[in-house]
């Protein structure tokens, strides 16, 4: 009779967890760390580690975006950021809002450190700092940047060598993050739009350009 009575509030407790995990994950991270939310929560984890479910999967992934929301809502240190993406990929937890600004932080620090990496060669050499998606007048594609140029690759092609770069700013198109690349013979800027991840592909292009220009 009482294991019936625990095993029934253990499938309770699960099933509110399950559905705060789902609810949490799919959430922008602002959206879901307030003091209301992480109460909440932390309530719910009580619970649960009551009824001697600490080692179950649902609640090690709702225990660790309950911690990762509350250092995101503290201003986590640095020194933490690492160990929270190693606990995430080893939850396969990497596709959340949260682990994703984590990630973007510790790129922009390591940018800030040693500058832009290689990520790989081209086949006639030329070193690839970048490839990820962006809109160019309304069509997404590849883009790229290389070390002696700007590639973009969607329903149009587009080689923009750092040689004939006059000036590369940030700006918005429609509310969006975007680069603008102005060639010196060319009246208007060429744009491209960077939907996830601006800051660092911005700021690494930054870096790119005023590096092509002291050489």
């Amino acid at each position: 009779m009482f294991k019936f009575l625990s095993e029934r509030r253990q499938r309770e407790i699960l099933n509110l967890c399950e559905a705060e995990l789902l609810r949490t994950q799919k959430a922008n991270a602002q959206f879901v760390n307030g003091p209301r939310d992480l109460s909440a929560r932390a309530e719910l984890l009580k619970r649960a580690r009551a009824e001697g479910l600490n080692e179950h999967p649902t609640i090690q992934r709702l225990d660790f975006l309950q911690r990762l929301l509350s250092g995101l809502a503290t201003e986590m240190p640095d020194s933490d950021v690492p160990g929270f993406i190693a606990e995430a990929r080893s939850l396969d937890m990497v596709n959340t809002d949260g682990v994703r600004r984590l990630i973007s932080h510790q790129q922009m620090l390591e940018l800030a450190e040693h500058g832009p990496e290689v990520i790989e060669r081209t086949p006639e050499g030329h070193r690839v700092f970048l490839r990820c998606e962006a809109e160019h007048k309304g069509q997404t594609g590849t883009f790229e940047v290389r070390d002696d140029a700007v590639v973009f690759v969607g329903e149009v092609a587009l080689v923009i060598p750092w040689a004939t770069v006059a000036h590369v700013a940030n700006t918005t198109v429609k509310d969006a993050d975007a680069i603008a690349i102005q060639e010196g013979k060319r009246r208007t800027a060429t744009k491209f739009v960077f939907w996830r991840n601006s800051d660092y592909a911005r700021t690494l292009i930054l870096k790119v350009w005023e590096r092509s220009r002291t050489r």
